[in-house]
């Protein structure tokens, strides 16, 4: 279930426990970028979540900017259509490793693949360089970017911990064998979804919440009707992953439709999923 693929994965491989982003750090966000989320490294690495999607900053295409990885407490991603031209903008929050690193400065990165630019002593940015002479502007622009996108980027990051947030994650696009078939009842349903967004609070008991957001409440009635099932639909889809054993350990489910809008929570006890996680670890030694 693809549904799956773009959730669950993708909100709790996001950290804990991020500071909420100002707006001029949100100002970095392209206003056109389908995919966003707040990741914090330094809390996530000591989390339960970290034995099932393991975070790592390894290969990171930042040139010379790359010295930070160890400093890097804040991670934030961007992306744009596939294809676009825009493919990902990445921003590190952290401190400088030494005072030479202080103040604005750009380069190339060491494989040739970007662009970064060093804003100050506790933000670099990383990309296309078309992305980052792009953020630099709006870096400079006086009060920061004020737009849509950015306002639910700074919003979600002051509500949730780990956040993200996709914009028509069912929208198919070409890839390299050609135009995609348009199948009618898959593309009702990937036109129906404008939107999903996702946090977690985490904590002894981990709170998780997605929001889908439809074009029309009778479709955030038709998919609330479905939530329910959504653990037992996972656990069909793929027994043996991540999403089903941790499905398995979810609580106080809740699905409920307001409007054009249905939201989706529940918990997950950080004391189960350190026992989970240790049994695996066991199993994986015998």
């Amino acid at each position: 279930m693809r549904l799956t693929i773009v959730i669950l994965p993708a909100l709790l491989a996001t950290g804990a426990t991020a500071e909420p982003l100002s707006s001029r750090l949100a100002s970095l966000i392209p206003s056109d970028a389908l995919f966003v989320a707040g990741i914090d490294i330094a809390r996530y690495q000591h989390a339960q979540l970290n034995s099932f999607y393991p975070m790592t900053l390894e290969g990171m295409p930042c040139g010379e900017g790359s010295a930070w990885i160890e400093n890097v407490r804040q991670l934030v991603v961007a992306e744009g259509a596939p294809g676009s031209g825009m493919n990902r903008l990445t921003i590190l929050i952290g401190t400088a490793t030494s005072p030479s690193q202080s103040g604005e400065s750009d380069g190339a990165d060491a494989a040739g693949n970007g662009s970064f630019a060093l804003l100050d002593a506790a933000t670099v940015v990383c990309g296309h360089p078309q992305m980052v002479r792009e953020a630099l502007s709006r870096w400079h622009s006086a009060g920061g970017q004020s737009g849509e996108l950015a306002d639910k980027v700074k919003r979600m990051s002051e509500t949730y911990d780990n956040w993200f947030i996709k914009v028509r994650p069912f929208e198919i696009s070409e890839d390299s064998r050609g135009p995609v078939k348009i199948l009618k009842y898959r593309a009702d349903f990937a036109g129906a979804v404008k939107e999903v967004l996702g946090g977690v609070r985490v904590g002894g008991i981990n709170e998780v919440r997605v929001e889908v957001v439809t074009e029309a409440p009778e479709d955030a009635a038709a998919l609330a009707a479905l939530g329910r099932w959504l653990p037992g639909l996972v656990q069909m889809k793929a027994p043996y992953s991540n999403e089903s054993a941790l499905a398995d350990l979810a609580e106080n489910l809740t699905v409920m439709p307001a409007g054009n809008t249905v939201s989706l929570s529940f918990t997950l006890d950080d004391s189960k999923l350190e026992d989970l996680a240790r049994a695996r670890h066991v199993g994986r030694e015998e």
